[in-house]
Parts: C-alpha cells; sequence; structure tokens
C-alpha cells in the first residue's frame, strides 16, 4: 500500500509541475517593463477576442467534472478490492489492519459522493441565479 501512496504522490507532483510550470520574462530596464505592461492592456482592450459563453463553460465544467467523479469511483472500487482481498488472505493481524483501513475507506465514500452532491446543488442554484 505504500507503495501505490508514493506512486500517486509522485504522479500528482509530476502534473503540479507540469501545470505550475511557467515562463520566465526578464526586463533590461525600468521602460522594458512598463512597454510590456502597456502592450498587455492594449492586447485586452482587442475587440476581436474571444468571449467565453455561457453553455461552453457548462460544459467544459461538466466534462473535467465527469473526469475527476470518474477517477475517484474507479480509485474508490481498485482500493476497496485491495482491502477485500487483504482481509480474505490474510492473517488475523493482517485483518485487524484492514479493519483500521476501513475508516478512511468511509470518509474516502463519502467525500467523493457528497462532492458529487455538493457541485450538483452550486450548478443548479447558479443555474437559477442566472
Amino acid at each position: 500500500m505504500k507503495k501505490i501512496i508514493k506512486f500517486v504522490i509522485c504522479i500528482i507532483m509530476i502534473i503540479a509541475i507540469l501545470i505550475l510550470n511557467t515562463n520566465s520574462v526578464t526586463a533590461s530596464s525600468l521602460g522594458d517593463i512598463i512597454n510590456s505592461g502597456s502592450n498587455f492592456i492594449n492586447s485586452g482592450a482587442n475587440t476581436n477576442a474571444i468571449v467565453p459563453n455561457e453553455e461552453g463553460i457548462r460544459d467544459t465544467s461538466n466534462f473535467i467534472f465527469n473526469i475527476v467523479f470518474t477517477l475517484g469511483i474507479i480509485i474508490l472500487i481498485i482500493w476497496g478490492m485491495v482491502l477485500g482481498i487483504k482481509f480474505i488472505t490474510g492473517s488475523v493481524e493482517e485483518q485487524a489492519d484492514v479493519k483500521k483501513g476501513l475508516f478512511p475507506y468511509g470518509v474516502g465514500c463519502i467525500i467523493i459522493f457528497s462532492g458529487y452532491a455538493i457541485w450538483r446543488i452550486v450548478v443548479i442554484i447558479a443555474s437559477q441565479i442566472a
């Protein structure tokens, strides 16, 4: 189980590094900084800018949530299977360890499914307000 946790942490760290990888900007003088800022402001004033619409945002939100929710359920199923196999094949001490691991498993289930309910409630309320 420790190897799985280390593997998951490594994957999360790699994803975080890839997401947070930013380009560094260097300026040689104050005038360069001011010109860069002015260029940035002027590019935002462009009338041809793409404005996201409500349906596009909703579709993207639903897509991302469905992926995260599906991954959460898959992880819960695999975790439950590992705990079950350990309980069936383990000795008395290992079965006691599995019973201790059931509490975090139950909390994880509650978090995944209540997260879905909370997200649904927020979406319904937001759609009624708008």
